[in-house]
């Protein structure tokens, strides 16, 4: 009885023994379980997972790995570890793998198994979304120029070829392999969901393919803009990117580019047609930083430049709007050193993307030609003149304690507001400060410029008691001026008509045989010209000397050369009294120092014909020089080799059609 207890612990001792021999053996090959740090790993197959590893434990790189004998591709990469689930039942699994031969293993769990849509609808949303992205990778390609835009319609062409293939294939799949498609698309659609919207967050974030129009483009603040978008979209796509290395990476043949995952061809027409998908999505995000990467600018000098001439010419208390420009320039290599951090931050994630992207495109057994700029290797830039938005821009020292301002800045355009309660004409000098700050700090430096200026005396007006019209009047040296052109009518006839008006004044055998009637018109009968320009009158009305108002008259032409001479005599009062814009040509000279505000109203020929209106501007004098001529004064745009600085005098026939300027009595 002893003996056969004996012999039965024996038994119990070799067969417990064998067992825990066995686990050991179990325990060596799978190795050291790996401190994952409470991850959720309750996966779904097909799934493309990234796992984070404990840090610095093991080295870059792609491995195989081993789950349930089935090979898998492992890559590691800065502490992560990406893998795609096989095609598993539900349950608990280990992935083991080796690290300089030494066993590890992941445990993980496996979902069961469900959709939450037929395979058909699966189909169906990525084949409208294959679309959607083709149409926009059209539109977006035709921002390109020259090479670029061909080799991003050749890229275009593959991938549609190769998405086109796809779907043909999921079009011959059986039940069970769609069912595999659709998982692989639902295990794996959060994070390529993800991944489309950080491209459409960038694009969003782009200006239009050219901001033109009136609008003034901030470009320290689209560079900052276009920067930051770049900068997070990137570290998003270049994550997935990793990712998608991982996919084309399962076992793709080069030949037919169909991957290999173990036995389910449907899981593999999944991941191709997804990849075909977020492949579009980085040709797009490529394309996109191609076209707009010119917006990403830093300035160039430290100088700015202004619209107006060496002396600014303001009219009291009347907003003007500056023009202020400076150069800016594009990136170039030098910039990856660069002092603004909206400038380097851009230039790390184009070496970035460039380089993610050539990992994966040496995956992918498709010629694609587009080539993106890399930005960190040109040794050239681009320098434009741009204007200056007004959030950069703020008013400093007016050296004048007479002179007060005020500005309003409105779609990045600048106006200021001089004032004064002088009668006389100011001279003094103002500064304008640039300055460009991010987080408080100045990022191009502070710039300030001074101007030299003068303010014309306060503007008033005053209301014709005849027919109600309002003028402004301003005050020149000694005399008080109309700033406008008359406009009154009165009892004076309306000639329209080009014959009757030449009939005035010439006879049926063109001889001059002037009526002497009164008479007026607007430029080119149009009176809507009546408020910019006022009318065009002959001499024949100026001389029934009831044109203005009371209190004023028409001036002689010895006030005329009183008003020239103050200004600085005939070669240069021209442009002392023109307004600098509503004109065509050239204009160069005008400065309008004098408040005076001359616009170009053309004039009347005395046989009726309507001429140069935008390029020139006469006045009657009141002076007679005989009996067919009147003096008139004259100043234009600078066409033709007039000098637009010129204040010109001379006669005409009195049935021209001219402007008229009431001065005070």
């Amino acid at each position: 009885m002893k003996k056969a207890i004996n012999h039965c612990l024996v038994f119990v001792f070799i067969l417990f023994g064998s067992c825990s021999l066995l686990e050991s053996e179990e325990e060596k090959r799978e190795g050291e379980a790996v401190e994952l740090d409470n991850q959720d790993l309750n996966l779904s197959i097909f799934e493309i997972v990234t796992i984070n590893l404990p840090e610095g434990q093991f080295s870059n790189g792609e491995i195989e790995g081993n789950v349930e004998g089935e090979t898998i591709d492992l890559t590691i990469f800065e502490n992560t570890m990406t893998f795609m689930v096989p095609k598993l039942n539900q349950g608990s699994y280990k992935l083991v793998f080796q690290e300089k031969n030494k066993p590890y293993n992941i445990a993980f769990q496996v979902k069961a198994h469900s959709l939450k849509e037929t395979p058909a609808n699966y189909i169906q949303t990525y084949l409208d979304k294959s679309q959607n992205q083709v149409d926009r990778m059209e539109k977006t390609k035709d921002l390109l120029v020259g090479e670029k835009k061909i080799e991003m319609e050749k890229d275009i062409a593959i991938l549609k070829k190769f998405l086109d293939e796809q779907y043909a294939k999921a079009a011959l799949l059986k039940d069970n392999e769609l069912a595999e498609m659709a998982f692989f698309i639902e295990a794996n659609k959060e994070w390529m969901d993800e991944l489309s919207a950080a491209v459409n967050e960038l694009n969003a974030s782009f200006p239009n393919a050219r901001i033109a129009g009136e609008v003034v483009t901030n470009i320290e603040a689209l560079g900052n803009r276009v920067s930051g978008k770049y900068v997070a979209s990137v570290v998003k796509v270049v994550k997935y990117i990793r990712k998608i290395a991982i996919a084309v990476s399962i076992g793709f043949l080069a030949g037919s580019f169909v991957p290999i995952i173990g036995s389910s061809v449907g899981a593999a027409i999944g991941l191709g047609i997804s990849v075909g998908n977020m492949l579009l999505d980085i040709k797009e995000l490529l394309a996109n930083i191609e076209s707009v990467a010119d917006f990403v600018q830093v300035v160039a000098d430290n100088i700015l430049e202004f619209n107006l001439r060496t002396v600014y010419s303001f009219q009291n208390n009347e907003s003007t709007e500056l023009f202020v420009s400076r150069n800016y320039r594009t990136v170039y290599s030098e910039d990856v050193n660069s002092t603004v951090p909206y400038v380097t931050a851009f230039m790390g994630a184009v070496k970035t993307m460039i380089t993610e992207w050539e990992k994966l495109k040496s995956k992918i057994p498709l010629d694609f030609a587009f080539i993106p700029t890399d930005y960190t290797a040109i040794s050239t830039y681009k320098t434009t003149n741009r204007r200056v938005h007004s959030d950069q821009l703020s008013l400093g020292e007016i050296t004048n304690p007479k002179v007060s301002a005020e500005i309003t800045k409105e779609d990045g355009k600048l106006f200021i507001k001089f004032s004064s309660n002088e009668d006389l004409v100011e001279t003094f000098r103002f500064y304008l400060i640039y300055d460009y700050k991010i987080s408080g700090l100045s990022v191009f430096g502070n710039i300030e410029f001074m101007n030299e200026a003068t303010l014309t005396a306060k503007v008033e007006t005053i209301t014709d008691p005849r027919d109600g019209n309002v003028y402004k009047v301003i005050r020149i040296g000694t005399q008080t001026w109309f700033t406008e052109n008359l406009r009154y009518s009165g009892g004076i006839t309306q000639v329209p008509s080009e014959s009757a008006w030449a009939g005035m004044f010439v006879n049926s055998d063109n001889v001059v045989n002037p009526t002497k009637q009164p008479a007026w018109s607007y430029y080119n009968n149009n009176p809507g010209f009546d408020a910019i320009y006022g009318k065009l009158y002959n001499w024949y009305a100026v001389a029934t000397g009831s044109l203005c108002p009371p209190g004023w008259h028409i001036p002689s032409e010895e006030e005329w050369t009183t008003l020239s001479n103050y200004l600085g005599g005939d070669n240069v009062s021209g442009g002392k009294i023109k307004s600098v814009t509503g004109w065509s040509g050239t204009n160069i000279f005008a400065t309008n120092q004098s408040g005076f505000s001359a616009l170009p109203a053309g004039y009347r020929t005395y046989l009726g014909v309507f001429e140069f209106e935008g390029y020139v501007t006469h006045w009657w004098s009141s002076t007679e020089e005989n009996v067919h001529w009147a003096p008139r004064r004259v100043v234009y745009a600078g066409e033709g080799g007039n000098n637009d600085g010129r204040f010109g005098k001379g006669i005409l026939y009195k049935n021209y059609g001219l402007s008229c300027r009431c001065i005070k009595d």
